[in-house]
């Protein structure tokens, strides 16, 4: 991140990483949800350098980490970034597109309980967040209590996966949360969403963390949220 804010920043060039604002709500998210006693472990779709997957790791020990990379030079640099911080045991790292690997990964995982997933997120191209999310339900990768956080859903948006997670409140309860873009003078949206069926102890203590994300961020009004 200091890399980003001190070198990039000044020579008017962007690290593309969720960092600041956004790995505040991205970290307090997961913990939540491993807090609430939810099992399985934590799929992110969008490795990029491997940056938010070693942050995830490093608060959340003994929980392992599957992540998606669709650009096979970035999953090189990621493989050998989370090997050298030594928690290549601990991550993951898949090659290929979502739409490909998702079905995959249910079996890859089956009986080894890291599936379904305690916590998801959400950071590859926004127009996919809403196929992506029918591929994890129709293959069973989300359980009641499941997190599932999703980054610039603002700029460049993903206003089909929205529409889906703030309407079906039977199956989903979120929380569009206004953030400042990581060494960038922009705004942008981060969606944090809890699976829900039914009313378990897990699934009221991640809806609650919710409301506890304010103190990092300003969450956006009700009436712009509907």
């Amino acid at each position: 991140e200091r890399f980003g804010t001190e070198i990039l920043q000044a020579d008017s060039l962007w690290l593309k990483v969720a960092g600041g604002q956004k790995q505040a709500v991205l970290l307090n998210a997961v913990q939540a949800a491993a807090a609430a006693g939810n099992g399985g472990g934590i799929l992110e779709i969008g490795t990029y350098c491997g940056y938010s997957a070693l942050r995830m790791a490093s608060v959340l020990p003994g929980v392992r980490i599957a992540s998606f990379e669709v650009d096979p030079v970035h999953m090189v640099v990621a493989r050998n970034i989370v090997a050298f911080a030594k928690l290549d045991h601990a991550i993951d790292i898949w090659t290929g597109h979502s739409k490909d690997l998702l079905p995959r990964i249910a079996m890859r995982y089956q009986g080894t309980g890291q599936c379904p997933f305690r916590a998801i997120f959400m950071d590859q191209r926004g127009s996919r967040y809403a196929e992506d999310l029918a591929a994890m339900e129709a293959h069973g990768l989300l359980t009641s209590g499941t997190v599932i956080v999703a980054d610039n859903v603002l700029k460049p948006g993903a206003p089909l996966f929205l529409w889906r997670v703030c309407t079906a409140e039977a199956c989903y309860r979120s929380q569009i949360i206004q953030v400042q873009e990581f060494a960038m003078p922009s705004e942008d949206w981060m969606s944090v969403t809890v699976v829900q069926a039914g009313g378990s102890t897990g699934i009221q203590a991640c809806c609650n963390m919710l409301s506890q994300l304010n103190p990092y961020v300003k969450a956006v009004p009700q009436g712009l949220q509907q």
